[in-house]
């Protein structure tokens, strides 16, 4: 998954629209983001079973570098792999 740092809580299901992958993989994702302090999971007070999920400051933290990999791979994408 690839983190948005201008994502705003966002439900599973809204996270499943926009993802093509299994519920299954989303959920493991989303658990070793959380593990790891990249996103965070809350619970609305208003729903028992749903929650949210929003990056974390860490994980804003790391926009500049993910930012400088993705152009550098945009310059030598031409590349033979």
């Amino acid at each position: 998954m690839v983190l948005d740092r201008k994502m705003n809580p966002a439900r599973f299901s809204e996270l499943k629209k926009s993802i093509d992958s299994s519920s299954t993989t989303i959920t493991r994702r989303l658990n070793e983001l959380v593990l790891h302090g990249l996103v965070s999971r809350t619970q609305p007070t208003n729903s028992e079973h749903a929650f949210e999920y929003s990056i974390t400051e860490d994980a804003k933290s790391l926009s500049p570098i993910l930012q400088t990999l993705f152009d550098w791979v945009d310059e030598h994408s031409h590349l033979p792999i």
